[in-house]
């Protein structure tokens, strides 16, 4: 695949039909489209990211009718919701084009009249079979089970006198376009797909409609309207103000985001209207699959489509982000599961990064007077990081630009998790030989992590710039610059606050969701370090009403602190001077300033707690099993 490297970089997504409010999959392409967007931001590129709403055809038309509203205030307020959208999930769009604006029209109409001059329109009559959802006509053989094979609902039979795009025209220059630019379409698998049904020959396009009036006026005859998806092609230029400066400056489109559904539309009919107005083709279409609800297909009728405004403001935009970057590997299809979208909160967001951030930057603050403490020596384990640190923008943003949006936000969240093993094997909260250099790097990677995750979670991001005392936005920065320790010694930083809230995981069984497999196997059983330890000390933890602060003897494995939430169960002396069940491996986590190494074993019954205790004389430190 050929990298974005150029200096202008020009990203669509397709336009959403108002025909209905915006659920999870115009989400989902508009996220994914923003990443890319905003990455390109920050490699220096002049970007330009445009998205909009589709709002003529008879589809539109009948919705409005059945609704008992006049078409365009149909139209305005559906539009509205998809601008709330962008807006609700950080979406840095540049322009918002609506097929119903009066540049869009205005434009189409020029490249009409451009065509129809040029001979590549006539008029001719139709007769097939028609979908009103897709706005598409299809053959007998093209029907699957005598429905529409794009969305399987019934068609029509239509017969009208219309005006023709000659796209049979195009055929040849179109195959050759498919064989020299082998990127054109992406996954090739989409590509492939496109090209076989494009061998088997093109017929001309009807590019007109005489039953209804909701639609841009027919520049040829006026007793016609156009064609809904030969219009709404159009807005990829008609945005640019075709065919002058701006348009000059950023065409031809980088590429052009859109669903499988729709691939021909994009990857045939609009290259063959544009190499009528000879004008170059989009660089790539770009085609990503589709998401379903805990495996199944989502559908109005079955009630079961998710609203991402909704999922957003529960749980945050960034997780929402997140999840469906890092669920997904770009061309094929993904699960949406409101349960996965916690765990992936919980497990990544909060106990990966935020943990991450919080620790370095607590410590940090307590032990150099917050500020970046001034390293010595490198060791061995320091420069490891180091190097990892450097190697990262270029091996992530490799695969930015090859479309791999997955594996480099894997890729990201590797690198934090490095940084939290280093730290815990570091633990500089009681080495203080190691200390200056540890939270040197742990700050430098907190600051990377800023930039390398700011185009898939931009106000977490912003949030951890400015924990550390960075100023400005972290969008601005340059992508480059994520390789170098930037972070100087004597730097002031804010206080640290958790970047994440962590979200119960409750059961869903009854309710027809996804359930809690919480089986293991055996091998992951016996990692967990289960251990016998003696409460020598347990003290309040200020600000934290449920929580007490154990010191504990772990024999051979030292003395351990954890944060329990027993307060509300125990008193402290009913505790102390107790042998308890200790899970002894588990990742430290910073828990109201306290350094919260593991965790107690107890058992919970309705609203009684009980701490697990041995009658019997053990030593500290013996293993349980």
């Amino acid at each position: 695949m050929v990298f974005f490297t150029k200096s202008k970089f020009y990203i669509t997504t397709a336009i959403d039909y108002v025909n209905g409010k915006p659920h999870i999959g115009h989400a989902y392409e508009k996220i994914i489209a923003d990443v890319l967007a905003r990455y390109n931001r920050l490699k220096g590129n002049d970007v330009f990211f445009l998205t909009g709403t589709d709002e003529h055809g008879e589809k539109i038309f009948r919705s409005a009718e059945k609704a008992g509203k006049d078409p365009q205030e149909f139209v305005d307020e559906l539009s509205q919701s998809f601008r709330e959208l962008c807006s609700v999930l950080s979406i840095s769009n540049d322009d918002f084009i609506r097929t119903t604006d009066e540049r869009h029209e205005r434009i189409v109409q020029k490249i009409l009249t451009r065509l129809y001059e040029k001979g590549d329109i006539y008029k001719g009559n139709y007769e097939g079979w028609y979908c009103v959802p897709c706005e598409s006509y299809w053959t007998d053989t093209q029907l699957v089970e005598d429905n529409c094979p794009n969305c399987n609902r019934p068609v029509e039979k239509k017969k009208e006198e219309g005006y023709f795009f000659r796209l049979s025209k195009y055929e040849k220059p179109l195959l050759k376009l498919f064989k020299e630019n082998k990127d054109f379409v992406y996954p090739p698998s989409r590509k492939k797909e496109v090209e076989n049904r494009l061998k088997e020959g093109l017929n001309d396009l009807c590019i007109t409609r005489k039953a209804f009036k909701w639609g841009t006026p027919f520049p040829i005859d006026n007793n016609y309207v156009t064609y809904v998806w030969v219009e709404a092609l159009s807005n990829y230029i008609t945005a640019l103000d075709y065919p002058n400066k701006k348009f000059k400056k950023y065409w031809p489109a980088d590429i052009h985001l859109v669903g499988k559904d729709i691939n021909w539309f994009h990857s045939v009919i609009w290259p063959a209207i544009l190499l009528s107005l000879e004008i170059k083709p989009p660089k790539m279409v770009g085609v990503h699959g589709f998401l379903t609800l805990d495996g199944e297909k989502m559908s109005k009728s079955k009630g079961n489509v998710v609203d991402p405004i909704e999922i957003a403001n529960c749980y945050g935009a960034d997780a929402l982000r997140y999840y469906l970057i890092s669920e997904t590997a770009f061309g094929g299809d993904g699960v949406f599961s409101e349960q996965k979208v916690v765990k992936k909160l919980n497990n990544e967001l909060a106990d990966i990064l935020g943990n991450f951030v919080h620790r370095t930057v607590i410590l940090s603050k307590k032990f150099f007077e917050e500020q970046v403490p001034t390293p010595s020596n490198c060791t061995e384990i320091d420069r490891e990081l180091i190097a990892a640190i450097k190697d990262a923008p270029l091996s992530i943003g490799k695969k930015y630009d090859e479309l791999q949006l997955k594996q480099g936000l894997d890729e990201t969240l590797e690198l934090v998790t490095k940084g939290n093993a280093y730290l815990n094997a570091q633990e500089p909260w009681k080495n203080e030989e190691v200390r200056a250099n540890t939270l040197y790097v742990c700050l430098n990677l907190c600051r990377n992590a800023a930039i390398l995750l700011s185009p898939v979670i931009p106000t977490s991001s912003q949030k951890i710039w400015e924990t550390i005392g960075e100023q400005g936005q972290v969008s601005s920065q340059n992508w480059e610059n994520a390789s170098t320790l930037a972070l100087k010694p004597g730097h002031k930083l804010n206080t640290s606050k958790p970047l994440f809230k962590k979200v119960e995981l409750k059961e869903q069984e009854e309710s027809g969701g996804e359930t809690m497999d919480n089986t293991i196997t055996f091998d992951e059983f016996q990692k967990v370090d289960l251990r016998a330890a003696l409460v020598k000390n347990v003290e309040d933890i200020e600000g934290a009403d449920k929580l007490y602060k154990l010191t504990l003897d772990v024999g051979e494995l030292g003395e351990r602190t954890i944060a329990a939430g027993i307060k509300k169960y125990y008193k402290k002396e009913e505790i102390q001077g107790k042998t308890i069940g200790y899970v002894a491996n588990l990742e430290p986590r910073t828990v109201f300033g306290v350094e919260s190494c593991g965790m107690l074993l107890a058992a919970e019954s309705g609203n009684n707690v009980c701490v697990v205790t041995f009658e019997r004389d053990i030593k500290p430190g013996t293993q349980i099993s």
